[in-house]
């Protein structure tokens, strides 16, 4: 049987290196793009751990070719943000494409179709609208 091939899409946060360990552990031929549009100095332990800055728009067109030239099977997106929709929405067919939800994904995220807060929330979201912008909290 041949072995899975999968990626990961990551940013470089504090449980980056907590995801990774865990998802080495699973029994595929995984790699791990950790997307940015900064320089990082952190270092991941690793053959198989690339940090990829997505400034410009070839660095990603040309990951996204790459990938879909390959033999990959799924991809895995660590918080979806819209630079990861992006890569999803471009990705052949072919290749499974998995959501690992972590709750910030939910809360910014305009492309999910439902009402996220009950009535009495909402209402009071909108009350306090102000006070949670100051504090750089939008819904």
């Amino acid at each position: 049987m041949k072995e899975r091939k999968v990626i990961h899409f990551l940013n470089p946060t504090l449980f980056t290196d907590i995801f990774i360990q865990s998802f080495k552990k699973l029994p595929f031929n995984s790699e791990f793009y950790i997307l940015t549009k900064e320089d990082i100095d952190k270092k991941y332990d690793g053959d198989n751990v690339k940090i990829v800055n997505t400034k410009t728009e070839k660095t990603l067109n040309d990951l996204i070719s790459e990938i879909n030239n390959s033999e990959v099977n799924a991809v895995f997106f660590h918080y979806l943000d819209s630079e990861k929709q992006k890569i999803a929405y471009r990705l052949d067919s072919k290749i499974k494409k998995i959501w690992c939800l972590w709750g910030m994904d939910l809360y910014n995220n305009i492309f999910l179709p439902y009402k996220q807060f009950d009535y009495y929330t909402q209402k009071f979201i909108n009350k306090k609208s102000s006070f949670f912008k100051k504090i750089g909290i939008t819904f």
